[in-house]
């Protein structure tokens, strides 16, 4: 099975990407996006790939060890962006703001899923929320659109906390991706 670990967002913040998402694909209704459904908005924090079933008792046993050490993270939506950048976007995502509790706890997931026999990610953990794919087909012309359509798209001040490391099972499905979470650790230490 396809699996990865990430937070879930909270629902305020959740239905504040779908306005901004709805605003984005009316603004670039030319551009070829496959969008992300806001029910599958998450913070991804390490992707596993395959995975099998026998791993997940592991999985969740490493996540229950960070879960430990972390209170719930406050996080706020900060702009929007693409990756790997305005000449071949790639990805359209909202930013975060959040303390560097986010960052070292990212940094011991991917040092226990590498030592679970999983590879280190090469880039950088930088916290974002996919909103969109850009298609194989999209032409430089219609990528034109994007650069001032994230310029005047407002986000709003919204800010949350994340409390559950998630271990999801992603299938691929012709309607969309579908995830089901495995493992739902809660985050308990108390500073």
């Amino acid at each position: 099975m396809r699996a990865f670990i990430a937070f879930e967002l909270p629902e305020e913040m959740r239905a504040a990407l779908a306005e901004v998402s709805k605003s984005l694909r009316s603004r670039l209704a030319g551009v070829p996006l496959s969008w992300v459904a806001p029910r599958n908005m998450h913070l991804t924090l390490k992707f596993l790939g395959e995975i099998a079933p026998a791993h997940v008792p592991a999985l969740g046993a490493a996540l229950q060890e960070i879960a430990a050490r972390y209170a719930a993270i406050p996080i706020a939506l900060s702009g929007l962006g693409v990756f790997p950048n305005l000449r071949r976007p790639r990805v359209l995502w909202a930013g975060l703001q959040a303390p560097t509790a986010l960052a070292q706890l990212a940094a011991e997931v991917e040092d226990a899923m590498h030592a679970l026999g999983f590879e280190r990610e090469a880039r950088a953990f930088t916290p974002h929320l996919t909103l969109a794919r850009v298609r194989r087909e999209a032409r430089p012309a219609q990528l034109a659109a994007l650069p001032p359509a994230l310029a005047s798209q407002a986000v709003p001040p919204i800010t949350g906390t994340l409390e559950q490391l998630v271990l999801f099972e992603s299938q691929l499905k012709p309607s969309g991706a579908v995830y089901n979470s495995l493992v739902r650790i809660q985050l308990h230490s108390e500073g």
